[in-house]
């Protein structure tokens, strides 16, 4: 008996099939590899704020945010802002006095990069104090200024013991700057944010963010900054008490009101009001 073979039909019938199939599942397994990634990102942000918690257990406060070198005696390490001197000041960050990091070798950067963040510019890329995750200035205080709000976050980093409700304060979150405070996450921030050639500092933001459409930003961040880094334009915060919580980036918004500015209750426990308009108290 001689075998029937397929007719053109069928085989046209069983590739629309799988066509259909294929349509189906695809996006399907995209929305599976971001939800993994961002599971990562939450991870990697649980371990920097352990990092981060032991230090202030050791130290009796939790780490500067910023300091230049020149303020650490004896201290010759290759900083970060020498790998991209277009952007970045030069000087110790958060992650600098919590974890080992080997800028050379690239010992101990992995825990530092999102597994999620998109940025189009290599040089950006490649910058591992852009596009990854950024510390609380009211808490990890800066030293210098990295832009016009120094003065207001400057002095002594706070330690745990003086954060009231630490499970409600930001301690890290996804962020376009390693710095990150509530002015980059407000319509109306006080004060100019960019107003130095260092131009990275000033325009971190919270990815997803609904305001970030209308920052002035560079190309490469846009498409993190606008469209998001996590499913549904969520990110990962991670809070002084040590617990992850995926949150939408609306929820981050600081709505400025008559007497100020809104920063509870993620960023700070109390309102904030400038003195003056470019000024800061």
């Amino acid at each position: 008996m001689r075998r029937r073979g397929f007719t053109l039909v069928e085989v046209l019938v069983v590739i629309s099939i799988l066509a259909m199939l294929v349509s189906i599942l695809l996006p399907a397994l995209r929305a599976a590899r971001e939800q993994a990634r961002a599971g990562v990102c939450g991870a990697k942000i649980r371990q920097l704020l352990l990092a981060l918690c032991n230090y202030d257990q050791a130290q009796g406060s939790f780490p500067y945010g910023f300091i230049l070198p020149e303020a650490v005696r004896g201290d010759h390490i290759l900083y970060p802002g020498e790998l991209n001197r277009l952007w970045d000041p030069p000087g110790r960050w958060w992650f600098d006095y919590s974890l080992k990091v080997d800028y050379v070798f690239g010992d101990g950067l992995d825990v530092l990069k999102c597994p999620s963040k998109h940025q189009g510019d290599p040089a950006l890329s490649r910058d591992i104090l852009a596009g990854n995750y950024g510390a609380n200035p009211w808490i990890c205080r800066v030293t210098e200024p990295l832009t016009s709000y120094a003065k207001t976050f400057g002095g002594r980093p706070l330690s745990f013991a003086t954060i009231p409700q630490p499970a409600s304060r930001l301690l890290l979150v996804d962020s376009g700057y390693s710095i990150i405070c509530w002015w980059h996450a407000t319509e109306q921030p006080p004060v100019a944010l960019s107003d130095s050639p260092l131009k990275l500092p000033g325009t971190a933001y919270v990815p997803g963010l609904s305001i970030n459409k209308d920052k002035n930003l560079l190309p490469g961040q846009t498409d993190d900054a606008v469209n998001g880094r996590h499913p549904n334009k969520t990110v990962n915060v991670g809070f002084v008490d040590g617990h992850v919580d995926r949150r939408r980036a609306e929820e981050l918004l600081v709505k400025s009101t008559d007497d100020g500015w809104d920063c509870s209750p993620f960023w700070q426990p109390r309102r904030e009001t400038i003195t003056a308009p470019g000024t800061s108290p």
